[in-house]
């Protein structure tokens, strides 16, 4: 499967190149999604990239996605780091949507931290310099687009989620 965040416009070239090899591709997406206070990932799998639906929803994460990094683009600037949404903009070279990795990655390419680790820690995460909150799509509209657009939801990366018991049970919960 190809699941890349917020966007479905690399399937068309892996359909042609998994064809080309024989090999069956699983359309996908990894949507953003705000679930309480945390920032979560959910897997669309076997959706149709062009339902309207899942489209809308994805155009305006994209759109939520790029004001963001301009706006830590200015909050960089402000704290003495000039042009950096320049560079992450060339940085992400057409991907479709620029996030904190290009951004992470151009503060490393300007010598401002030492790998991208660092840069997160120093400039991209709450009380830094860099970092802007984002409210994302809520789990329901996520889980939403990705049924209307034919596909099962799934929920990426679990253990990536620093939550207690409770709290995970709860996930589990809203998302079943």
């Amino acid at each position: 499967a190809l699941t890349d965040h917020d966007e479905t416009g690399g399937l068309a070239e892996a359909a042609q190149v998994a064809g080309e090899l024989g090999i069956r591709l699983i359309a996908g997406v990894e949507i953003s999604v705000s679930w309480r206070e945390h920032t979560l990932h959910v897997l669309g799998l076997g959706v149709h990239p062009e339902h309207p639906q899942l489209k809308q929803g994805l155009t305006a994460l994209r759109a939520a996605r790029l004001a963001r990094a301009m706006r830590m683009g200015e909050r960089l600037q402000e704290a003495g780091i000039p042009e950096i949404f320049r560079d992450a903009s060339a940085l992400a070279n057409g991907a479709g949507t620029i996030g904190r990795h290009h951004l992470a990655r151009s503060l490393v390419a300007r010598g401002c931290a030492r790998n991208t680790a660092d840069a997160f820690k120093r400039f991209l995460v709450a009380g830094k310099p860099g970092f802007v909150a984002q409210q994302w799509a809520s789990l329901v509209q996520a889980i939403d687009w990705i049924r209307a657009a034919g596909g099962i939801a799934v929920l990426a990366h679990p253990e990536r989620y620093r939550m207690p018991r409770m709290t995970s049970r709860a996930l589990l919960e809203d998302f079943k």
